[in-house]
């Protein structure tokens, strides 16, 4: 199984864990986020990703829609997480951090290592 090891906001500035784990947006159904995640194995740390977090009411007011993930709204944190661990473990064809899962997921999410036309 693959794990989100660590988990970012692109834009909003936190210092302590504490924070990520209260963090709430403005409107939990009117939101938009850029994240960062680390995918990869329990505790062995992964590779990065940049991931486009919206809702759905967003999505029409976007001019580029690359990379995103959607979501109908924003419970917490550890939910997010869950769900973003649940795509990714649907999403690839085995369980192992490996280049190939890593250029799967760089179709839907941005990865460091890719190369972007």
């Amino acid at each position: 199984m693959l794990y989100i090891n660590e988990f970012f906001f692109n834009d909003i500035p936190m210092s302590y864990p504490e924070e990520y784990e209260v963090w709430q947006p403005e409107s939990s159904e009117d939101f938009d986020e850029w994240i960062k995640v680390q995918v990869g194995s329990k505790d062995q740390g992964g590779h990065w990703f940049q991931i486009h977090v919206c809702s759905y009411s967003v999505i029409s007011t976007l001019r580029d829609k690359k990379y995103i993930f959607p979501i109908s709204n924003w419970v917490s944190v550890d939910d997010f997480v869950g769900k973003l661990e649940s795509f990714v473990n649907e999403y690839l064809p085995n369980d192992e951090d490996s280049e190939e899962n890593m250029k799967q997921l760089s179709k839907v999410w941005f990865w460091e290592y890719a190369r972007h036309n």
